[in-house]
């Protein structure tokens, strides 16, 4: 039996993978940490399509292991299945295409986007919950499974050959990628000290330039709104702006609607 999230469904037939023997059979589980994945075994997971929102199944072989600071995280590649995953947006369906290169990433509630840090997790693949496959083919684009109702575990095939050249070449990208990523956050930091004016789309922001820890002020432009005490989170076009605001001598977080462009004032 196939345990699946909210209950049992019976496991679909298998008639084997064509390069395991007839006596591999595949093995349903409720969750896979990566510090108990084999390299070389494959995964079948059970997950809701982005593009038709019915169930589906997609494999993914673990094919490497990277050192990070929180531990060993795998490498998967993509074995070329029909199924629609959610992208970069969390929204727009988005296929990976056969032997496609991607790292392990977050479970929780993903789909839709949540702010409850406590809901995501890093280090396995559970049932009920959603997982990320970041920088696909060493480029900066995320997918997302989401609800994931069946685990199935298949054991390493014994003409399995370990690609760790391509590994290597994907490892390496990924880390340009992120040091690229980093100096490009770093950047845009130091322009998010500065006067700022924020535009969304019901209203207009004028932030004073961050002086000691961070503070400013914060002005909502029209609406005659105006807090002497401010420190920016987060700010990026498309995103919401994020602010913490002292109001009746405590600290309160305010989030806006979607940022449509952040300029420079003087």
């Amino acid at each position: 039996m196939c345990h699946a999230f909210g209950g049992q469904t019976k496991m679909e037939e298998t008639m084997g993978h064509p390069h395991l023997t007839e006596h591999a059979d595949a093995v349903p589980v409720a969750k896979v940490s990566y510090s108990d994945m084999q390299l070389g075994e494959i995964l079948k997971l059970t997950a809701l399509d982005a593009g038709n929102r019915g169930l589906k199944t997609f494999r993914i072989q673990i094919v490497g292991f990277v050192e990070e600071k929180h531990g060993l995280s795998p490498v998967f590649r993509l074995l070329g299945d029909d199924f629609n995953f959610f992208g970069n947006d969390k929204t727009t369906p988005t296929r990976m295409r056969k032997g496609s290169l991607a790292g392990a990433g977050a479970a929780g509630t993903l789909i839709p986007q949540t702010v409850f840090i406590n809901m995501v997790f890093w280090g396995e693949i559970n049932l009920g919950r959603d997982c990320s496959f970041e920088y696909v083919d060493g480029r900066e684009e995320f997918v997302y499974a989401a609800k994931i109702s069946c685990i199935e575990r298949w054991p390493r095939p014994a003409s399995w050959r370990e690609p760790k050249t391509a590994v290597a070449r994907y490892v390496r990208k990924v880390a340009r990628l992120c040091k690229q990523l980093a100096n490009k956050e770093k950047a845009h930091g130091e322009k998010l000290k500065k006067p700022l004016i924020i535009r969304t789309a019901n209203s207009v922001y004028r932030l004073s330039a961050a002086e000691e820890e961070g503070i400013r002020t914060l002005t909502n432009v029209g609406k005659s709104i105006v807090y002497d005490k401010a420190r920016l989170t987060s700010a990026q076009v498309g995103g919401l702006l994020v602010i913490d605001v002292r109001a009746d001598d405590k600290w309160i977080t305010l989030k806006s609607s979607v940022i449509q462009s952040i300029d420079l004032f003087d």
